[in-house]
Order: structure tokens, then C-alpha cells, then sequence
């Protein structure tokens, strides 16, 4: 029996249904505000998801997108699944050519512009006509707002890939367009595709985010003409940049453009002298801004570093709030980085992750931190090796309310939480991140009763996982952790977004109370190699909580993923009425894959 396959005529009248009821409400009213935009696109997806479901079946003949102009006889695929209506498409690795006719399908489908991610991608065939017509169909026809390739291998495949961008920055300088960022990751590109690519961004000014990372692509001049002239461009990244010339170019560049509010140049093999010296001097003429942030982690430098950024020019000192320094080895007590951090006035934002700092480096940093003269925004120790009696100091820094991150991760407390304070911080941040802290159950109790105290919280993203977090500690069978989903109900946590668990052994029951109590805002809960996710009966149980409550009457949330990756090899028995229900959903996505577990805050 020959299989189903879309047809051009399907294509054709979902789209055009599509723009008669768009254009009927936008013309039934006038000035229609973000939740109108929002029912248009709850309507498309209920229309949109049968629709494909019908027409494009798990194994088709041929590759086929929505639009109806792209086929290619002959070659046999297996579709993978794609979710519609989410802001974030991405592929497995090694990408073939033909899956992306099903990408630019699915995602033209419906729904607002996506973060599109491909990785891995190669061409297939020997026509040399029709070898990239999958990534052709793929850029043409999908509104995206984020483009993303990593892994590109072939020099062939990179040079074609930038020809298509480039037709696409054309067509969103002349048009009104949603595409605004473009991140090309490990991709092989030779001088010439890397020269093209970066005509084109000048020529065509269309975008506010470029990231060019581990391309190795030699000299930067061509990019330093870009910057210079961009009006648009607000965040550069040049991440693992190594080997590369015309560095004091881009620094003038960057100096230069008023736009440009960060600049990641992490993973370049910089050393103090002359990378970085050479740098700084060529910022002498930096023109103001509200804000600039620099990244220089995992570089090679070291404790010198503070004073060469001590010496940079009073125009970029005046402008730099957010500086990354993660990475490296800070052991030498004679570099006084107090003196840098009293140089950098407006700094609110300190990432150390991953660094080694001596005694006396540590404590100069903690006497900064805890400057009652700063707000901060952004404190990041992770991994650091600092004693549990300076975390206690973190706890006791000022941190600006509503919009502040606390990043601990990988600092063992040992049980210490109960003397940290707290009390003092929880109510005002976030982010707070204290997986990998070993947290025993008597720490837990202590977080979740600074956090009940400080109600309503501010907390949007709460990280947990890899602790020594274990159920059946008290009498009650649950131990502290009943007191922490307490704490992070709707009415206590009402901006919660993400939570990461995963790694722990959890109770049952306070986390099937949780999934019904959560606040709709919820985006991202990770239960990965838990015990939930490592047991059957769990699994069933937490997802059937969140089906009935999706039915029920209490408040449905609005775009939801749950992440269950588990180390056992165990078949997932007894999901029959939940699958069945979650492959008809927009709002709930069940991820088993561990390689695509990202939170919110992270992409």
C-alpha cells in the first residue's frame, strides 16, 4: 500500500486559512495587544497539529515542506517528531540534508518565530543542484528569530550555508523580517566563506546577536569592519577565536560602535601579555554606553590580568558593568584585585566560575561582594574553591531585587547551609543555583524555611541537582523536601520557571503536590537520573498528576517541559493514556533525552 503524503493542496489551504483568519481578527481589532497575538496563535496550533498529523506520517516517501516547493523524488526518511508551537527547534546530530524538508514543514506550520538549531549538517548526493536543497527549503521557508549551526565539518557545506544566509540577510534588510540572531558554532570555514560572510553582515546590518565560535578563522579584519559600522549589532561573540590576527582592530571597532553592549572573547588562548595589554590599549577611545559587558573565561591569564584592567582607559572603566573572568588560576596574593574592583565603579555583575584563587584573592573578592555601595546583579562561584564560612559572607552581599542571580554550584557546604543566612538573600533573588553543593535533608529544611519566610518570592529559577538529597529522613517519610514544594506553591513562588532536581532521590507524593500547585509559569522542571524518573510507577504517577491538572479546572500551563532522562534502562510501562494525550499537546513536552535538557535561563 503506498504511503500518505502531504500534498501541495493541503499546504496550500492551511496557509491560506492561516492568513484570512490572521488578517479577520487583526482587522476586527484594531491595536491588538499581545494576548490577541496569543489566541491567534492558540487557534493555529489546534488547526495546525491535526492537520499535520494526518498528512505527514512517521514514514513518508519522499521529503516534503508545507509550502509545497520543494521535492526531491526518489529518497527515502524517516520523520522524526517535532513539536509545534515551540520557540525552539532543534535536530539530532549529524543532520542530513533531506530531515530539514521536515523542519521548514513543521516549523512554518504555525506559532510565533523559532530559535532554529541544527547540528551536525551535511549534504547528500553528487547533483551538485539539488545536494542542498533540503537546507534551501529549510532557510527560505522558516520564520525564525534565532539560527544556530554547529558542527558543520565539510568546507563545502559551510561555504553553501553562508550563501544562503547571505540571501537571507537580503531579504530581511528589504523587508520587514524576524530574524536576529546568528550563531555559527565549529563550522569549517575557509577565509573566503568567512571574508563572504562578513560582507554580507556588514552590507546588510540585519541582525542584533552574531556569534562566530571555534571557527578558527584567521585574520578579524573583516570583522572589525563590520562592527564599526554596524548600528544594530548588540552582542558579538568570538568564543575560541584561536590563532586569529587584527585583535587591536576589533578592540578600536568595538570602542567605537555605541551599540554593542557585549563582547565574549572567552576560550582564545589569550595571555596576559600581549593578547590582553594590547586589547585594553586599543579601548582608549570607548564610547559611552548604559552598559558593557566583557568576557574573557577560560582564557590563560592570571592574577596580572587585574592590573592591566585596572590601567584601561577612564572612558571604558566608566561603562563596564558585567565582567567574566571564569576560568583561571588567580593564586598570586601581591595582584591586588581590590584596587579592580574599586576601579570598575558600576560593576554589578562577577563571574569567577571555575577559578582557583588563593587565601588572600578570595577574601579581597568577598570584601568587594559585600560592599554595602553595590547592588549586584549577578555573583557567580561556581566551582570556586572557597570555604563554607565565606558563602555565608555571599549570602550577606546586596543583591538588587527581583533581578539578581546567586551561583554556587560545586561549593561544597557540607551541611552549612543552616549558618549561611539565608533568610538574608532568598527573598530578593532570581536565580539560585546550589546544585553539586552536597545539601544534605537538614539543609533542605533550612533553604525551604528562608524561602516560606521571605513570601511572595521573587525566585525564577532554582537549581538543586546532584545533591545528597535523600526521602525517608524523618518520621513523616519525606524529610525536608515536603517543606520545599511547600515553599515553592503557586502562592509562594508565583514567577517560578525552571527547577532542576535531577540527580536526587526524591519523595513521591510532595512532588506529584508540587506539579499540581506549581504556578502556570512554569517552563522547565528536570527530573533527570532521579528516582523519579529512575522508577515506572513514578514516572506514570507525576505525569498523570500534570495530564488531570492540563483537563481539570485549576489554571493549565501554558508551554511546559518535562525533562525525565533516565540512567536505567528500563521500558516505560504503563504510559499508554499519557502518550496517547501528550502527542496531542502544545503546552506539555516530555523530553527522555538528556543531550537536550536545557533550562530557560541557559538559551
Amino acid at each position: 500500500m503506498q504511503s500518505m503524503q502531504l500534498t501541495n493542496d493541503a499546504g496550500f489551504k492551511f496557509e491560506l486559512w492561516k492568513k484570512l483568519l490572521t488578517d479577520a481578527l487583526v482587522k476586527g481589532q484594531q491595536g491588538s495587544d499581545v494576548g490577541m497575538q496569543a489566541s491567534v496563535a492558540s487557534a493555529l496550533f489546534r488547526v495546525a497539529l491535526p492537520t499535520v498529523q494526518v498528512h505527514l506520517p512517521r514514514r513518508v516517501r519522499e521529503p516534503c515542506c508545507l509550502s509545497g516547493a520543494c521535492t526531491t523524488p526518489g529518497i527515502p526518511f524517516v520523520h522524526r517528531c517535532i513539536h509545534l508551537g515551540r520557540r525552539r527547534i532543534e535536530t539530532m546530530e549529524s543532520c542530513r540534508d533531506e530531515l530539514c524538508f521536515c523542519l521548514a514543514h513543521s516549523t512554518t506550520c504555525a506559532g510565533p518565530a523559532v530559535d532554529l538549531v541544527v547540528h551536525g549538517y551535511y549534504s547528500t548526493g553528487n547533483d551538485m543542484r539539488d545536494r542542498y536543497r533540503g537546507l534551501r527549503c529549510l532557510l527560505h521557508h522558516t520564520r525564525a528569530r534565532r539560527i544556530c549551526f554547529e558542527n558543520v565539518d565539510n568546507g563545502n557545506d559551510a561555504r553553501e550555508i553562508v550563501g544562503e544566509l547571505g540571501y537571507l540577510m537580503q531579504s530581511a534588510s528589504i523587508r520587514s523580517h524576524s530574524w536576529s540572531e546568528l550563531h555559527l558554532i565549529n563550522c569549517a570555514l575557509n577565509p573566503v566563506s568567512f571574508h563572504t560572510l562578513a560582507t554580507c553582515l556588514r552590507t546588510y546590518d540585519c541582525l542584533v546577536n552574531v556569534a562566530i565560535e571555534n571557527c578558527h578563522v584567521g585574520t578579524l579584519a573583516s570583522v572589525a569592519a563590520y562592527v564599526r559600522s554596524a548600528t544594530r549589532l548588540t552582542h558579538l561573540s568570538l568564543r575560541g577565536t584561536t590563532m586569529a590576527t587584527h585583535w587591536t582592530a576589533v578592540g578600536e571597532a568595538v570602542a567605537a560602535s555605541v551599540s554593542l553592549v557585549h563582547l565574549n572573547i572567552s576560550a582564545c588562548n589569550w595571555q596576559d601579555v600581549p593578547q590582553l595589554s594590547e586589547f585594553v590599549g586599543s579601548l582608549a577611545a570607548f564610547a559611552p554606553r548604559p552598559r558593557f559587558a566583557l568576557d574573557l573565561s577560560s582564557n590563560l591569564l592570571t592574577s596580572k590580568c587585574f592590573a592591566l584592567l585596572t590601567k584601561a582607559s577612564v572612558a571604558f572603566r566608566a561603562c563596564i558593568t558585567d565582567v567574566f573572568l571564569g576560568g583561571h588560576k588567580f593564586t598570586d596574593d601581591e595582584e591586588d584585585v581590590s584596587r579592580f574592583l574599586g576601579a570598575y565603579a558600576l560593576l554589578d555583575t562577577l563571574s569567577l566560575c571555575r577559578s582557583v584563587l588563593s587565601t588572600g584573592t578570595a577574601q579581597r573578592v568577598l570584601r568587594a561582594i559585600t560592599d554595602k555601595k553595590r547592588l549586584w546583579r549577578l555573583v557567580d562561584v561556581a566551582h570556586v574553591n572557597l570555604a563554607t564560612s565565606f558563602f555565608k559572607r555571599i549570602c550577606q552581599a546586596p543583591f538588587a531585587p527581583g533581578t539578581s542571580s546567586l551561583v554556587c554550584s560545586g561549593v561544597d557546604l557540607h551541611g552549612q547551609v543552616t549558618k549561611a543566612g539565608f533568610a538574608v538573600c532568598a527573598p530578593v533573588l532570581s536565580r539560585l543555583d546550589l546544585s553539586y553543593c552536597s545539601l544534605t535533608d537538614e539543609c533542605v529544611g533550612q533553604l525551604a524555611s528562608a524561602l516560606e519566610r521571605g513570601a511572595p518570592l521573587s525566585l525564577r529559577h532554582l537549581g538543586l541537582s546532584s545533591n545528597v538529597v535523600e526521602r525517608n529522613r524523618t518520621k513523616g517519610g519525606d524529610g525536608s523536601f515536603l517543606f520545599l514544594c511547600k515553599a515553592l506553591r503557586s502562592h509562594s513562588a508565583p514567577y517560578l520557571e525552571s527547577l532542576d532536581l535531577s540527580g536526587n532521590k526524591l519523595p513521591l507524593l510532595p512532588v506529584v503536590a508540587l506539579m499540581e500547585q506549581a504556578s502556570v509559569t512554569m517552563r522547565w522542571v528536570n527530573f533527570s537520573n532521579s528516582s523519579i524518573a529512575d522508577c515506572s510507577a513514578d514516572r506514570v504517577r507525576v505525569l498523570t498528576t500534570l495530564m488531570r491538572r492540563q483537563r481539570g479546572a485549576a489554571a493549565p500551563f501554558v508551554a511546559l517541559d518535562i525533562i525525565m532522562a533516565s540512567s536505567v534502562d528500563e521500558p516505560w510501562v504503563g504510559l499508554k493514556e499519557v502518550t496517547e494525550w501528550l502527542t496531542t499537546q502544545v503546552s506539555v513536552r516530555l523530553i527522555t533525552e538528556a543531550t537536550v535538557a536545557t533550562a530557560s535561563w541557559a538559551t
